[in-house]
């Protein structure tokens, strides 16, 4: 995945031991990436030309969860409530 996006989390079976690296606009080759230390459950904000690789080490289905674009907050006049 490619920035500017707001990954919201990462599906992956733990079993495949994915890891996860990221890489900056200059090179779209994976191997080349930085180690990035993410569970793949929190927020991750990539900037614009920026991407996030997964490796995995068995076969498995990996899918995700994002926002495109910088995260934003509404305000608080425009927020809803689901009480």
């Amino acid at each position: 995945m490619t920035g500017p996006i707001q990954i919201l989390h990462v599906n992956v079976e733990q079993r495949a031991g994915a890891r996860f690296s990221r890489v900056d606009g200059a090179t779209t080759d994976c191997r080349a990436g930085a180690p990035l230390k993410w569970n793949g459950e929190t927020d991750l904000t990539l900037a614009a030309g920026q991407s996030v690789c997964v490796a995995v080490s068995r076969a498995t289905a990996v899918s995700w969860h994002a926002r495109t674009g910088a995260p934003t907050r509404l305000p608080p006049q425009v927020q809803a409530s689901l009480r």
